[in-house]
């Protein structure tokens, strides 16, 4: 006898990116008019070279202006790669004395 049953294709479910936790000091600076979204408008440099975006209101973030600070945070996913740089979600920001 023939087996007239097709075994059925599982739809793979596509994984939900989980942020990844995110350590670092470094010091904050201001985009100024070129921010790429309306709640990422500052950049955190670590070691002089690496550059993440903050996403933060600017009433938060405008204190720590040029100021070394240590942060604490996640790093948001971004699968279509829209951003230049990776964005911090931040939990936690204390400046470094």
């Amino acid at each position: 006898s023939r087996n007239i049953y097709k075994k059925q294709q599982e739809a793979e479910v596509p994984k939900k990116e989980e942020p990844s936790p995110f350590f670092a000091i470094g010091q904050i600076e201001d985009l100024g008019r070129f921010f790429p979204a309306q709640d990422i408008r500052y950049k955190l440099t670590v070691d002089d070279k690496t550059v993440y975006y903050l996403r933060g209101t600017k009433e938060a973030l405008d204190r720590f202006i040029h100021k070394q600070i240590k942060l604490e945070g996640s790093v948001q996913p971004d699968p279509d790669k829209f951003y230049k740089y990776p964005v911090i979600i931040i939990n936690k920001i204390d400046t470094v004395l």
